[in-house]
């Protein structure tokens, strides 16, 4: 791995656990084990430019996930299923400190960044890309639904990283088959 992937790979760990504004540059070289060069050379715009790098990094870690998914179960239910198990498992493993690779800076962030704000959307679009492909052309309004499972899942992720439970994630479950 490239200094300038190790740098990525470690703010988009960060910024999982502890969101945009607990995340600093002194932090990011200290874990990264980068000198403070390597980051200026490779983010030359600062610490956004590293942030868009991690946040597109991580977004593209969740879509690939959902592809795979998709691709590996028979119906919707099933995908459901798949990838709320992934979250439960990921929680469980993080002891609760990783929920949502994006959400916390999205949270953080929201309406004071236009440019993380046109990132964060962009993610979401591929996220609900892939669910739009997967669903069955039968549902009336496959955008609104794709919508719900998103927003579902990230207040399931949410509600359970709070909670320290997986409950919140297992009602996901539950309501994707009432919505599809």
């Amino acid at each position: 791995m490239s200094k300038k992937e190790e740098i990525i790979k470690v703010t988009a760990e960060l910024l999982q656990i502890q969101g945009y504004h607990a995340t600093g540059l002194n932090e990011i070289i200290a874990k990264s084990g980068s000198p403070k060069g390597s980051l200026y050379h490779y983010f030359k715009n600062g610490k956004d430019e590293i942030v868009i790098a991690a946040l597109l990094f991580s977004g593209e870690q969740v879509r690939l996930l959902l592809q795979s998914a998709a691709e590996n179960t028979a119906n919707m239910q099933d995908f459901v299923s798949a990838v709320v198990d992934y979250f439960i498992k990921n929680l469980k493993d993080s002891k609760y400190t990783k929920g949502c690779p994006v959400a916390t800076t999205a949270l953080e962030t929201s309406g004071s960044n236009p440019e993380l704000d046109k990132t964060i959307q962009a993610i979401y679009d591929s996220w609900k890309q892939v669910l739009l492909v997967k669903m069955d052309k039968k549902i009336k309004n496959r955008e609104a639904a794709a919508e719900t499972l998103v927003s579902l899942l990230e207040g399931a992720l949410l509600s359970a990283k709070i909670q320290k439970n997986t409950k919140p994630l297992e009602y996901v479950k539950a309501a994707a088959v009432q919505i599809l």
